[in-house]
């Protein structure tokens, strides 16, 4: 978001004196890694955990899914399809109730969950639009998030055509499988590779189109939803468990030089 360049130089400066006055460095992806290593910083002291979920909150048998549905407008027989987290410029809502207009007329129900600055954008499209098969609310508190997850069909991980966020992970998407959603990712990159390992679905990003077509399909196969929930809490338990990256994290700090 910065143009001045006086700034961005003042800033980089301060955070290469921090990486090189660091006795180790976490990253949450492999590309965030990569770009430190070509920076100069020492690739023995760079490491990845990803972002983790917590199994225990999440999970595919959440209690108030049906009182959650009714609140987002769903009406028995809808697809629920959500995207819940931040409404921020990294995330092209717009396009997404672009695809919400193709499935003008089925029963299909978008919602968004939560705030940001691009809300505001948000609000314009769905109403240029004329959407009535979309509903916009406001975000809610984490302890009524698993509830939340629990009432959708398909959850939603969206982000721009920017190539910078090919090495972006949102960490919605954990909670997404962990709760045992069937998950369609706009996404390119590193969160494309972990999602489609997770039995998810991924389209191009921005695609409209695309991305309508995947959330129809899905929505006229409840039996294929079931089996990506099951695959992708699966997947998590074995790779995301916050629990067992939080161990990872305490090495390093009983490593020789984590305690100066």
């Amino acid at each position: 978001m910065l143009t001045n360049r006086r700034v961005i130089r003042l800033l980089e400066r301060l955070e290469m004196a921090a990486y090189a006055a660091a006795d180790q460095v976490v990253v949450v992806s492999d590309g965030f890694r990569q770009n430190l290593i070509e920076r100069g910083v020492p690739a023995a002291k760079v490491h990845t955990i990803r972002n983790g979920v917590a199994l225990d909150r999440f999970r595919p048998d959440c209690p108030g899914r049906e009182e959650a549905r009714a609140r987002l407008g769903a009406r028995p027989g809808d697809c629920l399809v959500l995207y819940a987290g931040t409404h921020g410029i990294s995330h092209a809502l717009p396009r997404v109730a672009d695809a919400a207009a193709i499935l003008a007329g089925q029963r299909v129900r978008v919602a968004f969950v939560g705030d940001g600055s691009d809300k505001r954008r948000l609000q314009d499209r769905v109403a240029e639009l004329g959407l009535e098969n979309v509903t916009l609310a406001p975000a809610v508190p984490p302890d009524q998030v698993p509830a939340l997850l629990a009432a959708a069909d398909i959850c939603l991980v969206p982000l721009r055509d920017v190539p910078l966020f090919a090495t972006f992970i949102p960490s919605k998407m954990f909670e997404y499988l962990a709760a045992g959603k069937p998950v369609i990712g706009s996404v390119t990159g590193e969160p494309a590779q972990i999602l489609r390992e997770a039995g998810a679905v991924v389209v191009p990003p921005e695609d409209s189109a695309a991305l309508a077509d995947a959330i129809r399909t899905l929505a006229a196969d409840p039996e294929r939803r079931l089996t990506m929930g099951r695959q992708g809490r699966s997947y998590v338990e074995q790779y995301f468990d916050r629990a067992v990256l939080a161990r990872q994290y305490r090495k390093l700090l009983d490593a020789p030089g984590g305690r100066r």
